[in-house]
Protein backbone atom coordinates (compact mmCIF):
# COMPACT_ATOMS: atom_id res chain seq x y z
CA UNK A 1 0.00 0.00 0.00
CA UNK A 2 1.45 3.35 -0.86
CA UNK A 3 2.15 5.96 1.80
CA UNK A 4 -0.53 8.36 0.59
CA UNK A 5 -3.26 5.74 0.76
CA UNK A 6 -2.18 4.75 4.30
CA UNK A 7 -2.24 8.41 5.29
CA UNK A 8 -5.74 8.88 3.83
CA UNK A 9 -7.03 5.77 5.62
CA UNK A 10 -5.47 6.93 8.90
CA UNK A 11 -7.04 10.40 8.57
CA UNK A 12 -10.39 8.79 7.71
CA UNK A 13 -10.31 6.68 10.88
CA UNK A 14 -9.31 9.65 13.05
CA UNK A 15 -12.07 11.83 11.62
CA UNK A 16 -14.60 8.99 12.01
CA UNK A 17 -13.59 8.46 15.64
CA UNK A 18 -13.80 12.19 16.35
CA UNK A 19 -17.27 12.45 14.79
CA UNK A 20 -18.46 9.41 16.73
CA UNK A 21 -17.15 10.91 19.98
CA UNK A 22 -18.81 14.24 19.22
CA UNK A 23 -22.11 12.52 18.45
CA UNK A 24 -21.88 10.55 21.71
CA UNK A 25 -21.12 13.78 23.59
CA UNK A 26 -24.17 15.39 22.04
CA UNK A 27 -26.36 12.44 23.11
CA UNK A 28 -24.91 12.55 26.64
CA UNK A 29 -25.48 16.29 26.81
CA UNK A 30 -29.11 15.89 25.71
CA UNK A 31 -29.66 13.18 28.34
CA UNK A 32 -28.08 15.44 30.95
CA UNK A 33 -30.39 18.31 30.01
CA UNK A 34 -33.38 15.96 30.14
CA UNK A 35 -32.27 14.89 33.63
CA UNK A 36 -32.10 18.54 34.76
CA UNK A 37 -35.53 19.17 33.24
CA UNK A 38 -36.94 16.16 35.09
CA UNK A 39 -35.52 17.50 38.36
CA UNK A 40 -36.90 20.96 37.56
CA UNK A 41 -40.34 19.51 36.88
CA UNK A 42 -40.28 17.43 40.08
CA UNK A 43 -39.15 20.46 42.07
CA UNK A 44 -42.03 22.49 40.63
CA UNK A 45 -44.50 19.76 41.57
CA UNK A 46 -43.04 19.55 45.09
CA UNK A 47 -43.37 23.32 45.57
CA UNK A 48 -46.96 23.33 44.33
CA UNK A 49 -47.84 20.37 46.57
CA UNK A 50 -46.29 22.23 49.48
CA UNK A 51 -48.43 25.27 48.68
CA UNK A 52 -51.55 23.07 48.65
CA UNK A 53 -50.60 21.63 52.02
CA UNK A 54 -50.11 25.12 53.46
CA UNK A 55 -53.41 26.29 51.94
CA UNK A 56 -55.18 23.34 53.57
CA UNK A 57 -53.90 24.49 56.96
CA UNK A 58 -50.97 22.14 57.44
CA UNK A 59 -48.06 23.61 59.35
CA UNK A 60 -44.86 23.62 57.31
CA UNK A 61 -41.56 24.90 58.60
CA UNK A 62 -40.33 28.10 57.04
CA UNK A 63 -36.92 26.49 56.43
CA UNK A 64 -38.46 23.60 54.51
CA UNK A 65 -40.53 25.93 52.35
CA UNK A 66 -37.58 28.22 51.64
CA UNK A 67 -35.35 25.26 50.80
CA UNK A 68 -37.84 23.84 48.31
CA UNK A 69 -38.47 27.16 46.57
CA UNK A 70 -34.74 27.95 46.50
CA UNK A 71 -34.05 24.53 44.95
CA UNK A 72 -36.60 25.27 42.24
CA UNK A 73 -35.12 28.72 41.57
CA UNK A 74 -31.58 27.33 41.43
CA UNK A 75 -32.63 24.75 38.84
CA UNK A 76 -34.42 27.51 36.91
CA UNK A 77 -31.25 29.65 36.85
CA UNK A 78 -29.13 26.69 35.82
CA UNK A 79 -31.44 25.74 32.95
CA UNK A 80 -31.90 29.37 31.91
CA UNK A 81 -28.12 29.58 31.50
CA UNK A 82 -28.18 26.39 29.43
CA UNK A 83 -31.13 27.53 27.31
CA UNK A 84 -29.06 27.93 24.12
CA UNK A 85 -28.18 24.22 24.38
CA UNK A 86 -31.81 23.09 24.73
CA UNK A 87 -33.44 21.55 21.68
CA UNK A 88 -36.94 22.71 20.70
CA UNK A 89 -38.70 19.95 22.68
CA UNK A 90 -36.66 20.80 25.78
CA UNK A 91 -37.38 24.54 25.41
CA UNK A 92 -41.11 23.85 25.27
CA UNK A 93 -40.82 21.71 28.40
CA UNK A 94 -38.72 24.33 30.21
CA UNK A 95 -41.24 27.08 29.41
CA UNK A 96 -44.19 24.86 30.36
CA UNK A 97 -42.70 24.08 33.77
CA UNK A 98 -42.13 27.79 34.44
CA UNK A 99 -45.72 28.51 33.44
CA UNK A 100 -46.96 25.72 35.70
CA UNK A 101 -45.05 27.19 38.65
CA UNK A 102 -46.51 30.66 38.02
CA UNK A 103 -50.12 29.67 37.37
CA UNK A 104 -50.48 26.45 39.34
CA UNK A 105 -52.12 24.85 36.29
CA UNK A 106 -50.19 21.98 34.73
CA UNK A 107 -49.86 22.46 30.96
CA UNK A 108 -50.98 19.50 28.83
CA UNK A 109 -47.50 19.25 27.33
CA UNK A 110 -46.28 18.04 30.74
CA UNK A 111 -48.81 15.22 30.95
CA UNK A 112 -46.52 12.22 30.75
CA UNK A 113 -49.25 9.63 31.38
CA UNK A 114 -49.76 8.78 27.69
CA UNK A 115 -46.02 8.14 27.40
CA UNK A 116 -46.04 5.86 30.43
CA UNK A 117 -48.97 3.84 29.08
CA UNK A 118 -47.38 3.50 25.65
Amino acid sequence: MNVHLKHIICVFFIVSAALAAKAQGSIDSEKSLDTFLARYEQSCEDCLNLRERVDSGEKISKDQAEYMVQSFLNLHRLLKGMEPELNSRQKVRFDAIGSWFKTGEKPAVLDHEPLKRA
